[in-house]
């Protein structure tokens, strides 16, 4: 009786060696794989990730399927290399097959192939789809029956194999997600930066985001004529607050090219004015940005007034604001406005508008003022001093020193301020 050739053996545990290799980078590929990356060239057309898409719907099977194999393939392989271990080592056999099947087992069929299909996931799933749709064809018996004794062990043990943990990403776990530099999601900067944009409207409340009751550009409807035509023409704005003598006393907006046409007339009257008032949409200063953007949609407003509990008007916010805070301004906006608020004096001091929004300040400095006293610059020194404001005093709040440079009427219009490392030396 003729033995097989040594040679033989050898070139079968090598062809199995690299079938072992085949199934462990397929199931790291096609488990890793970006799904929604592949159903949208799935729909685009792509065989491949059509074939890919079909497979991963059922991914129960197709685990089955790739252990029967795997499985099948090293119990082969290892019974191989214990024929070639007893001809070449005699009694040692089975101690030195052991020994050389692990490691060749683990280096060329698990780490190698996994880790070149975890590094090129979408282009290996793609290459291994159509044999592992024409094996999932010829193991469909063994997958059939592995499956369903699997399932009656987990019935036996009251396991539910179709309720899964939940699997949803909350707004922190999605923001962690995106912030993550080691994450294998493949989201461009500008995407992920608009992303977390969105998912910062939870934290951010309105009131951090209004134009301040001292900018909001309004109009007091008993002026006279000739005082309201100049301000609406010098407004700049798509839509105008009128007010009756107190801002608190507010009537409504009014299209600005609505209030020129009245304007224009010859005999114009307020009442004209006034009909084309629209309703004011007043909001709580303490809602988030992320549940007003919502409100704005349903209610199709664009603009409304912020109050406090007592209803005196805080604020005003419009839907631009929000987007703006998702989209980022242009380079030429942050430039204009850095200019217009901030002016740098120099070892870390600036020339602060009262007005500044502290949030803001904060972003765009670098620095840590506090966001929960006040919104603005002139609100959080006035809770500090708790005194009227006067050029020249100096007060400090968190380790930066701050020195009011110009007051206007009851207001701090400007201050010099110092972060902590690089106040100036006396």
């Amino acid at each position: 009786m003729n033995e097989t050739p040594l040679s033989v053996h050898i070139i079968t545990l090598v062809i199995l060696l690299l079938l072992s290799g085949f199934f462990s980078g397929s199931e790291t590929s096609l488990m890793s794989v970006n799904r929604f990356r592949i159903r949208h060239q799935a729909k685009s057309g792509n065989l491949a990730a059509q074939r890919v898409e079909r497979l991963l719907r059922h991914p129960d099977k197709l685990l089955t399927m790739i252990l029967i194999g795997n499985n099948l393939v090293n119990i082969f392989a290892s019974s191989i290399a214990t024929i070639v271990s007893m001809q070449l080592f005699g009694s040692f056999a089975v101690a030195v097959s052991t020994f050389i099947m692990t490691l060749v087992v683990l280096i060329f069929g698990e780490i190698t192939p996994k880790s070149i299909s975890a590094a090129h996931a979408e282009t290996v799933a793609k290459m291994v789809s159509m044999p592992i749709v024409w094996l999932m064809f010829i193991l469909k018996p063994a997958v059939i029956i592995m499956n369903s004794i699997s399932h009656l062990i987990m019935f036996i043990l009251r396991i539910d194999p179709q309720k899964t943990e939940e699997g949803w990403l909350g707004a922190d776990e999605l923001r962690t997600a995106l912030l993550d530099k080691n994450g294998t999601a493949s989201i461009s900067r500008a995407n992920k930066d608009l992303l977390l944009g969105v998912l910062n409207l939870e934290k951010i409340h309105v009131d951090e985001l209004m134009v301040p009751r001292s900018e909001i550009y309004a109009i007091n409807i008993n002026d006279t004529f000739d005082e309201v035509r100049e301000q609406v023409s010098a407004s700049g704005y798509d839509s105008i607050l009128l007010y009756r003598d107190e801002m608190d006393d507010a009537v409504g907006f009014i299209r600005t090219i609505d209030a020129m046409k009245v304007l224009s007339q010859k005999d114009p009257e307020k009442a004209d004015l006034l009909r084309l008032t629209q309703e004011i949409y007043y909001i709580p200063e303490n809602i988030t940005v992320m549940s007003q953007l919502q409100k704005f949609r349903r209610r199709r407003e664009h603009i409304a007034i912020v109050i406090d509990e007592f209803g005196d008007i805080q604020g005003l916010i419009t839907l631009n604001d929000i987007v703006s805070e998702i989209v980022g301004e242009s380079a030429s906006d942050i430039k204009s406005d850095r200019d217009r608020e901030y002016r740098s004096q120099g070892n870390g001091c600036y020339l602060i508008n009262g007005s500044a929004n502290i949030r803001e300040i904060n972003h765009d400095l670098g620095w840590e003022l506090p966001t929960d006293i006040s919104v603005t610059l002139n609100g959080l020194i006035l809770e500090k001093i708790c005194d009227e404001p006067r050029a020249g005093m100096v007060t400090e709040i968190n380790g930066y020193k701050i020195r009011i440079t110009r007051t206007g009427k009851a207001v701090i219009e400007e201050a010099a301020v110092c972060a902590p490392e690089q106040q100036p030396q006396d």
